[in-house]
């Protein structure tokens, strides 16, 4: 998204556009159709990444499966 830049407080903490949005929950729900197993999964704690792994495994992070704990830093 151009532009978000000068007015990020966190400007190297990038967020996903809304294709990248758009991409993970595709991704995630076609690792659903085809029952890939999924026990565990590790990011980094930037945002995009946060983000990635919500939105592709949202049920297992709903209930606690992959036992995912997110902190939001201000």
């Amino acid at each position: 998204e151009p532009g978000w830049t000068p007015s990020a407080t966190r400007p190297w903490d990038t967020p996903l556009s809304a294709h990248g949005l758009q991409q993970a929950l595709e991704a995630g729900s076609r690792l659903c159709e085809i029952g890939f197993p999924i026990t565990r999964v590790y990011c980094s704690p930037f945002l995009r990444s946060v983000s990635h792994a919500l939105l592709l495994f949202p049920e297992k992070a709903e209930t606690g499966h992959m036992g995912m704990h997110v902190t939001v830093l201000d």
